[in-house]
This record gives structure tokens, sequence and C-alpha cells, in this order.
């Protein structure tokens, strides 16, 4: 029945991406998709003071849930919380090497996500904030929760006993930080966030 969903799920995901004009940062090995797009939120301040404000360039982060779940399906005894931990760090690094290539990278001040799987973002070097209460992110609240059943090895279980406290929360960092932590620490690892 998963292997059925997936199938669908693919040609949904191949439709999200064209429509949303993402890009790979690298198909093959990275976690991330990601958008360039003009910041229209509320001022926000990373974790080492710098902002992100109205009508700053951001690169909006795309988690790739899609090989998320296939990669899972494929290998159903592997742990979540550490296939989490590894590939989001070479995530991490794969974008700040990507960053350096693209055009007018000087203009673009952060990176932003949104994600229901955010406990331990501090430690990657994200800032969270609460998503604000609207009809848009109460569904796409929903749709995450879907997403993480899908995703999850034990997903049913899972939403049962941690349910309730999952909160989507966006997460962000400005380039410079992105550029430092991820091209000179390569021994930075993120301790444990799903159990």
């Amino acid at each position: 029945m998963k292997a059925i969903i997936l199938t669908f799920w693919g040609i949904w995901d191949w439709i999200y991406f064209q429509l949303n004009r993402m890009e790979y940062v690298s198909k093959a090995d990275n976690l991330f998709r990601i958008v360039r797009k003009t910041y229209k939120g509320p001022d926000l301040q990373t974790q080492t003071g710098k902002w992100i404000t109205k009508g700053d360039q951001i690169l909006k982060l795309h988690l790739y849930n899609y090989r998320l779940a296939k990669e899972l399906h494929q290998n159903p005894n592997r742990s979540l919380a550490i296939y989490l931990k590894r590939n989001i760090e070479h995530s991490l690094f794969g974008l700040s090497v990507f960053t350096q290539q693209l055009p007018e990278k000087d203009q673009i001040k952060g990176i932003i996500g949104t994600s229901l799987l955010n406990r331990g973002a501090e430690r990657f070097g994200f800032r969270t904030y609460d998503v604000e209460k609207s009809f848009y992110f109460s569904i796409k609240h929903y749709l995450y929760k879907v997403i993480c059943l899908l995703v999850h090895p034990d997903g049913t279980l899972f939403l049962k006993r941690h349910g309730k406290r999952l909160k989507s929360k966006h997460m962000i960092m400005s380039l410079d930080e992105l550029t430092e932590r991820y091209m000179l620490e390569g021994d930075f690892i993120l301790e444990g966030d799903l159990k």
C-alpha cells in the first residue's frame, strides 16, 4: 500500500517542484531544494543577531520529503533520527557550497525553512520561530502531519504519541552564518531530536 502511495507522491512531487520553480542543491545526495524569493514577513533575528527584514532576498528551503520517504521505505529498519542527523548536516555543507556559485549571491541575506521536524534545529545553527496563525499555515500544518505519517517508520504510533506537541516552526539562518559554520566546521554534528 505504501509503495502505491509513494508512486503517486512521486508524480505529485514532480508537479509541485515545477510549479514552485525549485532548484535542486544536488538531486543525488542533498535533502534540500531551494527557491530564491523576496522575503515578505515580519523582521526575524538569527542566532548571531543578524536581521532578515521585509524586502530581503532569501533562499526558501524545502525538505525533499519524497526522497526521504522513499529511502526510508527501502530501508525500513533505518532510524529516522540517525538518518536526519547525518543527512541534514551533509546537506547544509552542500548548500553552503551551492550558494557560493549563485549569481548575485551577496544579495541573499539568509535561508528560511518551515517544518514539523524542527527539534534540535538550534544545534544546526538555526533560530526557530512559531508559525503565525492563519488558514494557510493551518492547512500546511496538517499536510506536514500527513507527510510525517508517511516518512516516519512508525508514523501512526509516532503521531499518536507526539502529535499534540508537534508544532510547525520557521527556521532561519543568515547566509554568512551558513558559510562560516559549514565551510569551516567539518566536525559539527547534531545530537538526536527524534526518538
